[in-house]
Parts: structure tokens; sequence; C-alpha cells
């Protein structure tokens, strides 16, 4: 995917509590780049439609930055045909992000030729991100190459988003020390996706302690699937309440594998031997509470376990016309054990000719000494990638 637009070459940084009025008086006395400062000062507080009236006013008085940032904000509102105007504009008047950012434009709405030559353009002049977009472009129609050169030019110029393609590119056909070089050179200044990648480079080769730490980096910076390999670590060495917090915080993020292992953990925290001891009722009653919410919300994502487990818990407290509902997802999704459950429970309620259909397909859809349960285990056999 080709890079977020491009605002400028160089975004101003001014004290935001007294930037507005300066930059007003400068704009009022006509200086084109005050116009254009106040226009992304005003964007950045979320004021829209203020920012754009100060960028057109910068765009009208002919500054290439002030055409750019218009575009932008006309594109972003979907007033596509403007924004291509004022690219253009700003491309033709030697602005390199706008040239980038008609590319993008152009990419798209599938026209790549035009695309490709707007890429040329600003990478020729000098423009990382437009370096790295044409490498994208030129990679994904096979001209590896070509796209290579591209990703070395943007990277050693310090586009972070090179440094990641260019590792996962050398990863990709085995050279595994480049790739590694380029994975921690991204990292090492602050991208989420090459410190994840890094991790599990180092995870693979065993060596947990640098994994955990670059885990933990990316999980702070976002990255879910880290969070996730995060917990999974936690898990292996027995430390349950950090293994609770960064499940937490990856089912927080949607990821439905945690949910259910968050669940499952809950589960096994409302029956263990500290609640029992210490005759915490309250909290163990919110502990069950808390693993049925996120066992419904990783089944409503789709998880087949949780459904299964979901539709496993409603059946023991009699809700066996809900439970039979989820069982029906479960098995639509190729669970076999909910197909001997659910077989199992239109037999008990009087359904017999299709609990005997449900029966032969789990059996026919088994193989000798397959695992009958669908149910995930909690610890991963490797690092996501």
């Amino acid at each position: 995917m080709p890079a977020a637009a491009d605002i400028a070459d160089d975004s101003p940084s001014f004290d935001a509590v007294t930037a507005e009025e300066r930059h007003r008086r400068a704009a009022d006395a006509g200086d084109r780049a005050a116009m254009v400062d106040l226009a992304m000062l005003l964007g950045d507080q979320g004021r829209a439609v203020d920012a754009e009236t100060s960028a057109r006013r910068a765009a009208e008085a002919g500054a290439v930055a002030g055409m750019n940032y218009l575009a932008i904000l006309l594109e972003n509102r979907g007033e596509i045909t403007e924004a291509e105007f004022w690219y253009r504009r700003a491309a033709a008047g030697g602005y390199r992000p706008a040239m980038n950012n008609l590319a993008v434009l152009l990419e798209e709405r599938n026209e790549t030729g035009a695309a490709e030559a707007w890429y040329r353009r600003a990478a020729a002049a000098g423009h990382p991100r437009a370096m790295n977009n044409l490498a994208v472009l030129l990679e994904t129609r096979g001209e590896a190459g070509a796209a290579e050169t591209w990703y070395r030019r943007a990277a050693d110029s310090g586009y972070l988003g090179a440094m990641f393609n260019l590792a996962l590119m050398l990863e990709g056909r085995n050279e595994a020390g480049g790739a590694e070089v380029w994975f921690r050179r991204a990292a090492a200044f602050g991208h989420p996706g090459a410190m994840f990648a890094l991790a599990v480079v180092l995870d693979r080769r065993c060596d947990i302690v640098g994994a955990e730490e670059w885990y933990r980096r990316a999980a702070v910076a976002g990255e879910t699937d880290a969070m996730f390999n995060l917990a999974e670590i936690m898990t292996a060495r027995g430390e349950a309440d950090a293994a609770e917090e960064w499940y937490r915080r990856a089912a927080v993020a949607g990821d439905a594998e945690s949910m259910y292992l968050l669940a499952r953990l809950l589960e096994r925290k409302d029956t263990g031997e500290i609640y029992r001891l210490a005759g915490a009722l309250e909290r163990r009653r919110r502990a069950a509470e808390e693993a049925a919410t996120w066992l419904r919300r990783a089944a409503e994502a789709g998880h087949a376990g949780a459904v299964f487990r979901l539709a496993e818990l409603l059946e023991r407290g009699g809700r066996a016309e809900e439970a039979e509902t989820w069982l029906r997802r479960a098995v639509s999704g190729g669970n076999h054990q909910a197909m001997y459950s659910i077989a199992r429970l239109l037999k008990a309620s009087g359904k017999a000719d299709e609990a005997e259909i449900w029966l032969r397909r789990a059996v026919a859809g088994l193989r000798p000494g397959d695992p009958r349960s669908g149910n995930p285990t909690s610890g991963a056999a490797a690092p996501r990638r």
C-alpha cells in the first residue's frame, strides 16, 4: 500500500498556545508560509473548515505547500476532482509531496501508468516516500530487482517504511541476516512492525530474552500480535497475572484468540484455590462474569473454540435453544466436536433424525487419531507473524 499523504517536506513546530495568533498576524500581512502554517495548525486542532479557508487562501496566493494541504483536506472529505486539481498545480510547481500524493490518488483508481510517472518524478527529485511507493508498485508487478533498488535508496535516506519493506523482501528470499539488519534499523527508530518482526526472528531462534524485549516495545507501540505473543511467553513461564494483562490488551484491541484465552484464564481463576481459601465470592463472581463476556465476544468474532465453549456453558445452564444456535454456528465452521455436541443435544430434545445426520458428518470428518475438540490450546506452536 502507498504511504499516507504527504503534508509538507518540513512540518513546522510552534508553541500551540501562541502560534495561532502569530500566524494570523503574519498571514494577514500577506505571508504565504504563515497562511500554510496556520492552516496546518487549525487542521491539527480538528478545525477543518477554518483550516481549509486558510489553506485555500495560501493556495490562491500561489503557495505550493498550501495547494498540497488544501488538496489533502478536500480529498479527506471526498472532493476528489478538486483535490486532484490542486495536487496537479502543486506538483507542476515542483512540490515533491504533491507529486507523491497525486501518484497515490491515481494508483488508488488503478491509473498505474500515470501514478508510476509521478512516483518516478518525485523519487528522482529525492523524495523518500515516493521512492518507497514506487518500489511497492514495482514489487507488486514482479519487478523485484528494480523494487529493491528503490527500497534501498529510500531506506538509505532514512525512510522507516522502506527499511521495513526491504527487510521483508530479503526475508522472503531467505536472506535472514540482511533482513535482520534492516528490521533492527527500523525498530531502533521506532517502527512498530519492525519491532514485532525482529521479535519473531529472535523468538524463532530461541532468544527469548531478546524476543521479549522487542515484543514488549512493539506491544507498547500498539502491535496486537506482539501483545498476544508476549502473553504466550508469560503463560509458558507461569506468570498468570502478566499473561492476563497482555491477553486483555490484545482482546480490547479486537483479537479474537486473545478474547478466548483471556476468558479461559478467567474461568480457571474463578475456580482457583485462592478464591476458595479467601472466600472472595464477589471477586469470583466478577471473574466468572468477565470470562463469559469475553467468551461471547470471541464467539461473535467467529472464534470456533469460543463458539463451542459458549454453547457448552449455555447447555449446562439450561439454555438449550441458545446453545443449539451457537453450535450450529460452530458446525458451519467445521468444528467436529460441535457436530458431536449438536447431535447429542438434538437427540435429547427429540430430534433423532437430524441428530443422526450430524453424528454421521462428525464421524466422516474425523481421520483416525484426530483430536475431536476444535478448541485451541493456550500455547502457540510458533510465534505469530
